[in-house]
C-alpha cells in the first residue's frame, strides 16, 4: 500500500510489520520501485517511538488476525473486545494529526450469528462498540462500510477522525 501511495505523490510515508520477512520484502520492493519511505519491524499493539505525527494511519488486513495470535504473537481472544479496541486506538491517537484519519478494518459482530459458525477470528466488534470507543477517545466516525468477506467473516472498514 505504501508504494501505491508513493507512486501517487504522497510524501512522508512510514510503515512497519511484526514479521521481519515482510519488512525485508517491503524494503526490497520500495528500492525496486524507487520510492522514499521509512519501513521497520515493530509490534502494532505496542509500537515503538519511531512513529511520528501522521495525517492518515491505516490498520488494514491485520488487526483482527493479530488479536487471534495468528502471527506468532500471543492470542488476545480471551480479553474484552471493546477494551482491546480502545487500547489499540489509544496507541495511535498521539500520532494522529488534528483532523487526521485512522482507517481500521474489523470483523463485524454479526459474524457471531453465522451458520455454520466461523471462528477463525474470535475478536469481533459491533458498530456500537466502535462508536463507544471512538467517542471516549475524541474520535468521530466519518464513514463505515462493509469492506469484504474473508473466510466467510464480514469485515467492516471504519474511518475515524481525530476531533481537533
Amino acid at each position: 500500500m505504501l508504494i501505491w501511495l508513493a507512486q501517487r505523490g504522497f510524501k512522508n510515508l512510514s510503515g512497519f510489520d511484526y514479521l521481519q520477512n515482510v519488512v525485508d520484502s517491503a524494503v526490497d520492493l520500495s528500492t525496486l520501485a524507487k520510492t522514499d519511505m521509512k519501513i521497520w519491524q515493530d509490534d502494532g499493539f505496542c509500537p515503538s517511538s519511531k512513529l511520528e505525527k501522521y495525517d492518515v494511519i491505516t490498520a488494514l488486513y491485520w488487526v483482527y488476525s493479530a488479536w487471534g495470535g495468528n502471527y506468532g504473537n500471543k492470542s488476545r481472544a480471551d480479553e474484552d473486545n471493546q477494551e482491546l479496541l480502545k487500547q489499540f486506538l489509544s496507541n495511535y491517537l498521539p500520532h494522529l494529526s488534528d483532523n487526521g484519519l485512522l482507517f481500521i478494518e474489523l470483523i463485524d459482530s454479526i459474524a457471531e450469528f453465522q451458520e455454520p459458525p466461523e471462528n477463525a477470528y474470535p475478536i469481533r466488534h459491533s458498530m456500537q462498540q466502535v462508536a463507544n470507543c471512538a467517542e471516549q477517545l475524541g474520535l468521530s466516525i466519518e464513514k463505515q462500510m462493509f469492506n469484504a468477506r474473508h473466510r466467510k467473516e464480514p469485515k467492516m472498514l471504519y474511518i475515524l477522525k481525530k476531533v481537533a
